[in-house]
């Protein structure tokens, strides 16, 4: 059969390896943020009720509210930069925050910590699914964003299951809920800053490009 000289859809100038990129930070990224519920009430801190948890939860959620909104604003004016620095420093001291539990006995404290953590996934998970629609060509952006969406349900699942695991494991290794759940805080802070080295090294050699729009024809 004849073959058209032009693709009916070009891939230039756009770049499939820049969407793969994001998309794989998007879904590692929710592996450590969306577990913490869970694995609070799996594990039964004394001090934590499920009603404190489920408060704590839901109060915490209005830092995702109010990081979605700064991302808005923060690509509004083109500072993906500044957008990702702010998130993933967001994330991680809420995430260093969650590990104190089994000895800071505050609902407050729980509360921040979970809303500080919530501010920073507001932030990045919009500027993320623009950073990858942005790699794709206008034709096959629908495409592209249903898969954002469920490579971002699919992080969530997986990171309750992992986590879920390593929990179980370590709580019974230890013979201890603290130890047990302790160890999972760690391992989702270590994920936390895994990935923000992986966002950083792979921007600073430019494989994961920060200026949105730059690619669009007629720019």
């Amino acid at each position: 059969l004849p073959h058209p000289p032009q693709p009916a859809i070009s891939l230039e100038p756009f770049s499939i390896s820049g969407f793969a990129a994001a998309t794989l930070i998007l879904l590692i990224y929710q592996f450590p943020t969306t577990a913490e519920f869970e694995v609070l009430l799996l594990t039964e801190l004394d001090h934590m009720t499920a009603e404190a948890i489920g408060d704590r939860t839901a109060i915490g959620n209005a830092g995702q509210v109010a990081g979605t909104i700064l991302a808005a604003g923060l690509l509004f004016k083109r500072q993906v930069g500044l957008a990702l620095v702010a998130g993933f420093a967001l994330t991680i001291v809420g995430l260093a925050g969650y590990t104190l539990y089994p000895w800071v006995d505050g609902f407050t404290y729980s509360t921040v910590t979970r809303t500080i953590t919530g501010l920073g996934g507001g932030i990045l998970t919009p500027v993320l699914f623009v950073l990858a629609l942005d790699r794709m060509p206008p034709p096959l952006q629908l495409a592209a964003g249903t898969w954002l969406v469920l490579a971002n349900i699919g992080g969530v699942e997986i990171g309750l299951a992992l986590f879920d695991m390593v929990l179980e494991i370590s709580t019974k290794l230890s013979g201890s809920k603290e130890i047990g759940y302790l160890t999972v805080e760690v391992a989702q802070l270590a994920t936390g800053l895994a990935t923000t080295l992986l966002v950083f090294g792979l921007v600073a050699k430019g494989r994961l490009h920060t200026r949105i729009g730059a690619v669009l024809p007629g720019r």
